[in-house]
């Protein structure tokens, strides 16, 4: 079976999956992507992942700005 569910397979119900993939899929968005089957199920999940990498991309540029800042004097 592969790690990444196939549109052919059956979805197991949640309650059938181990310990370690719940714990994974509740701390990320992949329990959301490997559901998806249409474009409409991706868009939410996919609007949260821009918000998400917009942020990180603020906060780590502000990061080095202190950094270098900090370096420099």
């Amino acid at each position: 079976m592969a790690a990444v569910p196939q549109h052919n397979e059956q979805q197991n119900d949640i309650a059938a999956l181990p310990w370690h993939r719940m714990a994974f899929e509740s701390l990320t968005m992949y329990g959301e992507l490997s559901t998806a089957r249409i474009p409409e199920e991706f868009a939410p999940v996919h609007l949260r992942l821009q918000r998400e990498w917009s942020f990180n991309r603020g906060f780590v540029s502000q990061f080095t700005m202190m950094i270098f800042y900090s370096i420099l004097t």
